[in-house]
Order: C-alpha cells, then sequence, then structure tokens
C-alpha cells in the first residue's frame, strides 16, 4: 500500500493568512509614509495658525481698530511660514491658495471666534478637530516606507514558499520513499531516523547515504499529510509504514 502526503489545509490556512496580514501591514504603512503623515502635519500647521489668528486678532483689535491691511501683513507672515517648513507635506499642495476663506477676512475670526472658524476649515478639509500634537517627520515617513517594502517583499517572498510547497509531496510504499523533491529513495539507503520531535511538532529527520553524500531531509506531518483522520493522518501513517519496514537506528 502507498501513502501520498500532500500539503495540508492546516499550512495553506496559515501561510496564506500570514501573507495576506503581511500584504495588509505593508498597505498600512506605505498609506501611512505617503499619504496620512504628510496630511497629519497639514493639519498640524494649519491648527496653529488658525490658533495663531486668533490671538493676533485679540492683539491687533485694541479698541477695535483692526484693519485689513494689519491682517493681511499678518496672513502673508503665515504664507511664508508655511512655506519654509521643512515637514514632509501632502504633495500637490497649493500655497497660492493660502489663506483659506476662514481666514480671509479678519471680520470672520472676531465675529466666528478662531475655534468656530477653524471647526468649519477642517470639516471642509477632513481634518480632525483636534489634530495630533505631534509633527512627523522625513525620518518619520523614511520609516514608514522601509517598513512598507519590507512587508510587501516578505509577503511577495511568503507566496513564492506556498507556491513552491504546493508543487512538493511525500510518498511512500514498500519499497521506496520521497520526501518533498528529494528523488526517490530505497529504505536501505537510511541511516537513522530521528523522531526526538515528532510526538511534539510532528518533525522527523530521515538521515540517509545517497550519491555518495550525507543527506539530512526533514519531514513535516503538520505540512506534509497532516494528523487528521483515521490513524492518527496521513502523517503518523507515513511515520508507522516506514518504521514497520525500516531496520536501521530509530531516535526517540
Amino acid at each position: 500500500m502507498k501513502i501520498i502526503c500532500l500539503p495540508t489545509p492546516w499550512f495553506y490556512k496559515r501561510a496564506i493568512s500570514f501573507c495576506f496580514l503581511l500584504g495588509f501591514f505593508s498597505f498600512l504603512f506605505f498609506k501611512d509614509g505617503l499619504f496620512s503623515y504628510p496630511k497629519k502635519n497639514e493639519a498640524f500647521l494649519m491648527f496653529h495658525i488658525f490658533e495663531r489668528a486668533g490671538k493676533k486678532y485679540d492683539s491687533l483689535n485694541t479698541n477695535n481698530r483692526l484693519i485689513q491691511k494689519n491682517w493681511d501683513s499678518f496672513l502673508s507672515e503665515q504664507k511664508e511660514f508655511l512655506s519654509q517648513q521643512s515637514l514632509i507635506l501632502p504633495k500637490g499642495m497649493d500655497f497660492s491658495k493660502f489663506p483659506p476663506q476662514e481666514l480671509n477676512q479678519f471680520h470672520q475670526i472676531g465675529k466666528k471666534g478662531w475655534h468656530n472658524a477653524w471647526k468649519d476649515y477642517s470639516y471642509q478639509k477632513k481634518f480632525p478637530l483636534k489634530p495630533s500634537e505631534k509633527k512627523y517627520s522625513k525620518s518619520d515617513l523614511k520609516e514608514q516606507i522601509f517598513f512598507g517594502f519590507f512587508c510587501g517583499i516578505s509577503s511577495i517572498f511568503l507566496l513564492f514558499f506556498i507556491l513552491r510547497i504546493s508543487r512538493k509531496s511525500c510518498f511512500i510504499d514498500d519499497k521506496k520513499l520521497q520526501i518533498a523533491t528529494v528523488d526517490y529513495f530505497k529504505y536501505d539507503q537510511v541511516q537513522k531516523l530521528d523522531l526526538k520531535k515528532w510526538d511534539n511538532k510532528g518533525i522527523a529527520f530521515f538521515f540517509l547515504q545517497k550519491d555518495n553524500k550525507e543527506l539530512k531531509l526533514k519531514f513535516d506531518g503538520f505540512i506534509y499529510g497532516g494528523f487528521e483522520g483515521e490513524d492518527g493522518g496521513k502523517a503518523e501513517q507515513f511515520i508507522q509504514k516506514f518504521q514497520s519496514k525500516f531496520q536501521g537506528e530509530i531516535i526517540k
């Protein structure tokens, strides 16, 4: 009777889940590094400009003497401040459109208050009402992009590993056996069977002499055959069948 051990659903389920997880993490890291962090920097800066505008209005509007010319001068300073920032801001951010409508006329700040002006602006720009106090530097963005590449490349390598394993199988009959992609070999070519990790981890090692070379082959029962079904599953049947025919050393 021959026994064929194919890659198990247990292996596919966990490997594919981990592959998707790495891909999802890659997406999140790239999203933060390329889009979220620059947008958070923009929200951080604009929030503080609105806050500064509120304080400036109070200081300039002594005895209701604030004129638009003074307010325009203040806004020009804020525009220059914004354009000179070393923080990474969203690509395509148009400084020519500064100041926003909510800041353009000083009487709007006086009428609404800077908090309400910010509330209107943040709603329009989809900023949080209270932006993060953390500024994200170039190194923060590079770190996210690095981890994005790392997780993405890891998921690709894992996918190739899954495809590679899917083409392999383990086989045994009364005369010969095969483990993964290694060519068939006979029982008498095996010098030793190591089962020290079999009961706990489902791993066995075959030591054999083949083409004047000593080989150590790993048989993982959770990947090939599995332990579900009759007589302990295909993996257990594989090892039991080998032991019934093997005359060499068995380490337990």
